[in-house]
């Protein structure tokens, strides 16, 4: 999986697609990741997340939600981050005022 250890997307409020949940990691060629690249892991909830995509724009995370919904992850949804940590919706729309 990707290093998420990118400075520039750390600072300020960020989307990504959650795409998949684990309660055990998976490897890096595990099927149910379907080849897909830049795929990036984090611990939340005693689970191991996985998230596709990145973008600082809410219309391009929805948009990257069809995309994943297309290719079968039917359950991918938006999640928010605000310097590097996970944040609500709310909190999210809080910060776009």
């Amino acid at each position: 999986m990707a290093d998420p250890a990118s400075y520039k997307w750390d600072q300020g409020l960020v989307y990504k697609v959650q795409i998949l949940a684990s309660k055990d990691q998976l490897s890096e060629g595990d099927t149910r990741l379907k080849n897909l690249g830049n795929v990036y892991s984090y611990k939340h909830d005693g689970l191991t997340k996985y998230t596709w995509g990145r973008t600082r724009l809410p219309h391009e995370a929805a948009r990257l939600q069809g995309e994943m919904h297309r290719k079968g992850f039917k359950d991918a949804f938006v999640i928010h981050y605000y310097n590097g940590k996970r944040i609500s919706a709310e909190e999210a729309k809080n910060l776009r005022k």
